[in-house]
């Protein structure tokens, strides 16, 4: 059952390439929108077969924590 839907993701990024190259004039903004999306469906297929993994929020904060006490936030 995860194929189809790691399928559907793979599918789905790769329409999402190809539109934006099709409306993209730049070769700078075509591999911008071939890294990103890459990297979408990389993480959405990661969450898909291991969905205990922490979310992005989860690794951002250790970064931000150190500026959240340093301005009272904590």
């Amino acid at each position: 059952m995860h194929g189809f839907a790691a399928a559907g993701i793979v599918v789905t990024g790769a329409i999402i390439v190809l539109w934006e190259n099709l409306l993209a004039k730049e070769r700078a903004a075509k591999a911008a929108v071939v890294t990103i999306t890459a990297c979408a469906c990389i993480l959405s297929i990661a969450l898909l077969f291991m969905p205990e993994l922490t979310g992005p929020t989860d690794w951002v904060m250790p970064l931000f924590r150190p500026i959240a006490k340093w301005i009272g936030l904590e």
